[in-house]
């Protein structure tokens, strides 16, 4: 476990580790960066669309509203018209007349308890909520579609059943003493028929496709992100083989292997720093080489001397020789030529040093 240890810390701080995490942080942030990009323009672009939508769903609830009014001259229509619209968009519509008076409401029975509209100021605190809209029917302006497109949450739009169960429906219906007309139990066909015509049409759910997008965007990133970095990886260990062997092999001639060489790789800066050390291993193998053949040399040079002298001094000792002048002569002279011997090996020695200084 301590080797392993060992040898994934040895992989991180090394040329291999730098390189493959200074790639792989290149490549993170270009993925993050064409990410963030894509999911603004996404956004960007999705919103825009939305308003588009709005705003050809406005203009359909308007045309809704105008057929239905033109069709049937009658504001309980139109009351259904603008329900249907209110539960299928999720808005809050109020259809305003020329007079100021709400004449219909998603949300909300247009007519009080006794069966009057009310002005708008009277329904609404605020009403400077809602989008303004005029509505013409053949050139003359009927009223103004007011919309709500985020409404209160705990608004929510009539259903038929909410219309005919509130006191409205009762006051309708001559409970209260007079009898008014009653509502139309039913929409008209006419205005059915132009209701589902905007319910036929179904806008796409920009949400679900933002989301969508999003999800494969990031999917695809976190893909790219692990195949980018196994192939950064597999490169630079491929990239670092020479300078493994390179390694190896300078390990070993330090170790005392002469015979050390790396095969070429080519002509880039790898190729030549191995052809360099193949140059370095061969001089200096030959340079050992040379100082081998000069330490034989130099051994056999001072032996010749030193076995004249050790002859003489063995001889005189046993009587053979007398030590006479001559033979002193001799012992002198093979001296005089092992001093020289030997001053001329300190001097090769101070010229290898560097540190020898000629004078004139």
């Amino acid at each position: 476990m301590e080797l392993d240890t060992d040898s994934m810390l040895s992989w991180f701080f090394g040329l291999q580790g730098r390189l493959t995490l200074g790639f792989a942080l290149v490549l993170a942030l270009s993925i993050a960066a064409v990410s963030a990009y894509s999911a603004y323009a996404t956004r960007v672009e999705t919103e825009k669309f939305a308003k588009e939508i709005e705003l050809a769903r406005a203009e359909r609830a308007e045309q809704l509203v105008r057929d239905t009014f033109e069709a049937n001259q009658n504001w309980d229509e139109v009351q259904y018209a603008v329900q249907q619209v209110g539960n299928l968009f999720g808005w809050r519509v109020v259809l305003e007349n020329e007079s100021g008076l709400v004449v219909a409401d998603s949300h909300q029975i247009a007519r009080n308890a006794q069966g009057l509209f009310e002005s708008l100021a009277d329904r609404f605190q605020k009403p400077a909520r809602f989008d303004k809209r005029p509505v013409f029917v053949n050139g003359e302006l009927i009223g103004y579609m007011l919309v709500d497109e985020r409404p209160a949450r705990h608004e929510r739009p009539l259903s038929m059943q909410d219309f005919y169960n509130s006191p409205l429906a009762n006051l309708l219906s001559g409970e209260s003493g007079t009898a008014p007309p009653r509502p139309t139990p039913a929409p008209s066909p006419s205005t059915e028929t132009l209701v589902q015509e905007v319910l036929e049409y179904v806008d796409p759910p920009l949400t679900n496709l933002q989301s969508s997008f999003q999800r494969s965007l990031l999917v695809a990133g976190i893909a790219a992100g692990f195949a980018g970095l196994l192939i950064v990886m597999i490169l630079t260990r491929q990239a670092l083989t020479p300078v493994r062997n390179l390694t190896t092999a300078a390990s070993n001639l330090g170790a005392g292997d002469l015979t050390q060489r790396v095969p070429a790789s080519g002509n880039d800066e790898i190729g030549r720093l191995a052809n360099t050390f193949n140059t370095m291993a061969s001089d200096l193998e030959q340079a050992i080489e040379h100082r081998r053949q000069l330490t034989a040399d130099v051994a056999h040079e001072l032996r010749t001397p030193l076995t004249n002298i050790q002859g003489y001094i063995e001889a005189i000792k046993d009587g053979v020789v007398d030590a006479d002048e001559e033979t002193i002569d001799t012992l002198y002279t093979q001296t005089i030529h092992l001093s020289n011997l030997i001053e001329d090996l300190r001097i090769l020695a101070i010229a290898d040093a560097g540190a020898l200084s000629l004078n004139k």
